[in-house]
């Protein structure tokens, strides 16, 4: 692997007081949540059916069925194989074994694999790439045997991913076709990666450089209606998210509208594009690129400068689960898909890979603390599909378009129930995101309680992280080594931080932040320790003046959590809640709230409301109360009661 490079799985170990929980949840609590799921749903009943030998009445697909369902297998294969790096569970690998063993049945001897098409289609098999997601869901099993194999070093698994992977080669490798719905791309680089196998990679940059052709498949697929595969209200549903009113072809929807290397801003579906520009950053890495990179890179921009939530959330509109105009982030209908957040934190670890830059690593962060935990409840069984910014604790101004993906609580499952599965693969590989090698550097990109085994400037390393963060600012880090070793440790600076700083066996230094880390450089001992102070003061955030949502309101945030109000804590209206900007704030850790919290008070000015019921008035100067408010990490609204939640709150006096 070229680029920088992620420690072994297994030499990474996180013992943490924050994410320790949360991980062991999603071993438990959410695999086996998702697992019920899949067999409720009838998803490996699918693949029992179309094993080979089965036939009859019995080779028919359960009704209802959907041809994207397989992928919630692959996902719920690649959380269970990490949770059984950590842990010895006969059970959960009796239920991996039996999966594995229905996908061994239903495989083609071609290699090809998809219930969906077996029990429907078997002549149709990648005739409609637009929206069949038979590449998507390859992906999901290439990552899942990828998975598999680095946690038990077994095989299986991944012989049958490599069959099908040679299926896909054998079919697409001169082109004639691309995923329309991707995550194959960064995949096949990750197959090639654990095997070494050059056709994966070749494949992957050949997926990728087919968007954008003047003569779309993708359109040419979506011309010919009598060939369709899917209803006729999914056809249409396409339609209008591929083609303008006057019929002609966009493309945005699935980043189609241009060539890979000439696109420049966040479009389309949120999801598939945080897949793509994963890929794009993988092969730019592994090719050496710079054109891509170059791209990506300016995608980056865009999106994080004009495309993003504060929480690090992507993707502002539910009618095409994806980015819109700059600026445009509505906060009660934000769609911010939990789908996109774990999409987002792959491409902004795959950049750091790229290019060592500290601000890959802030986003990772901001995007893990805030838009990622909110999708997941803290019991680690139910799931937000999308993730509003303010709640009025009555409704979701989208009930209308589907109660079950806006509710006000976290469903247990849904319709279309990629978040569940995804943000448990997610939580359970967290120690691959921690470290970053480089031959004599070893860079500390997430703070979390934790220890990494690798080898670094030729020898073999142990560093150690001690910290309560994200409560607490200080963050110890010791080196363990047998021998005395040369090398640069690369603690990474988050940006929210002003003021660090930095000692080295009890002494202060003062290096220079360089893309956004500090470079130590020495001859490290044995026992060495370099401490790290993170002052982490409650900040109020403003937002860009043309951001329209957000005018005339701020965000509380500490160190890189981001804080809500919610009702069950503040007996007032919140929409009538408004800060100064020299407001003071208090913080108090209470291990009995929210699984155990920091807490934000402070005094707050609470607008009057005029005496009679009118809709307008003359402006005056009100005698407005001063309230004391009370503010929760983002992440756990909607744990308690059903009641109103602002993320973004009143200014007194804002600047814009």
């Amino acid at each position: 692997m070229a680029g920088k490079k992620t420690p072994n799985p297994e030499h990474v170990t996180v013992d943490d007081e924050f994410w320790s929980p949360r991980v062991r949840r999603t071993d438990t609590a959410t695999v086996d949540t998702v697992y019920r799921q899949l067999v409720e749903s009838g998803r490996l009943e699918n693949l029992r059916r179309a094993a080979k030998g089965i036939s009859g009445d019995e080779q028919v697909a359960l009704e209802n069925r959907m041809y994207r369902d397989e992928s919630d297998v692959y996902k719920w294969l690649e959380a269970a194989s990490y949770a059984l790096s950590r842990r010895s569970d006969p059970d959960l690998e009796s239920r991996v074994n039996y999966v594995i063993s229905l996908l061994e049945g239903a495989q083609r001897d071609d290699g090809y694999l998809n219930s969906y098409f077996s029990l429907h289609a078997p002549e149709d098999r990648w005739t409609r790439l637009t929206y069949m997601h038979e590449l998507y869901s390859a992906g999901h099993l290439f990552e899942a045997a990828v998975a598999h194999h680095e946690a038990t070093g077994e095989s299986r698994l991944l012989d049958v991913a490599t069959e099908f992977a040679d299926h896909v080669v054998d079919i697409f490798a001169e082109g004639g076709g691309a995923p329309g719905h991707q995550e194959v791309e960064l995949a096949l680089v990750r197959l090639y990666r654990c095997t070494g196998q050059q056709r994966y990679l070749d494949l992957a940059r050949t997926f990728l450089d087919e968007r954008g052709r003047e003569d779309s498949r993708f359109a040419r697929e979506m011309v010919n209606p009598d060939a369709r595969l899917c209803t006729d209200e999914i056809y249409e549903e396409y339609r209008d998210l591929l083609f303008d009113e006057d019929g002609t072809y966009d493309g945005k929807y699935i980043q189609d509208h241009l060539p890979v290397r000439e696109q420049s801003t966040a479009v389309g579906h949120a999801v598939r594009a945080t897949y793509m520009y994963a890929a794009m950053a993988d092969v730019a890495t592994e090719t050496g690129d710079d054109d891509l990179a170059a791209t990506v890179e300016r995608i980056w921009s865009n999106t994080v400068r004009r495309r993003m939530y504060v929480t690090g959330g992507l993707g502002s509109s539910h009618e095409n689960e994806g980015f819109t105009s700059d600026y445009d982030l509505p906060n009660d209908t934000a769609y911010a898909e939990t789908c996109a957040a774990v999409g987002s934190v792959m491409w902004n670890h795959r950049m750091l890979q790229l290019t060592g830059e500290g601000k890959y690593g802030d986003l990772m962060e901001r995007t893990l603390y805030n838009a990622l935990l909110a999708g997941i409840s803290l019991d680690g069984t139910r799931f937000f599909y999308a993730n509003p910014l303010e709640s009025d604790g009555e409704k979701h101004p989208l009930e209308h378009v589907s109660k079950v993906r806006f509710p006000l609580q976290r469903g247990e499952w849904y319709d279309t129930p990629c978040c569940p599965p995804n943000v448990a693969r997610l939580l359970a590989s967290l120690g691959e995101y921690l470290y970053l090698v480089d031959g004599d550097e070893l860079s500390v990109e997430l703070y979390a309680g934790s220890s990494v085994r690798t080898t670094v400037a030729g020898s073999t390393v142990t560093v150690e992280q001690t910290t309560d963060y994200p409560w607490d600012r200080t963050v110890e880090i010791s080196v363990h080594t047998d021998t005395p070793v040369e090398m640069t440790l690369r603690p990474r600076i988050p940006a929210w931080c002003s003021d660090p700083t930095i000692a080295v066996e009890g002494e202060t230094v003062t290096p220079d932040v360089e893309r956004g880390h500090v470079e130590l450089r020495r001859t490290w001992r044995d026992g060495d320790k370099l401490t790290l102070d993170l002052p982490m003061p409650v900040r109020q955030v403003e937002a860009h003046p043309e951001m329209t949502a957000a005018a005339g309101r701020v965000v509380l945030q500490r160190g890189p959590v981001v804080y809500c109000l919610e009702g069950v804590d503040n007996d007032h209206s919140l929409e009538n809640v408004c800060l100064r900007a020299d407001a003071r704030f208090s913080t108090e850790y209470n291990p009995d709230l929210l699984g155990g919290t920091v807490v934000v008070r402070g005094e707050a000015t609470l607008t009057a409301t005029a005496d009679d019921e009118s809709l307008y008035r003359s402006r005056t100067s009100p005698a407005n109360e001063t309230v004391t408010v009370t503010a929760v990490p983002y992440y756990a609204w909607a744990n308690r009661d059903e009641t109103e939640m602002r993320v973004w709150m009143r200014a007194c006096d804002c600047t814009h």
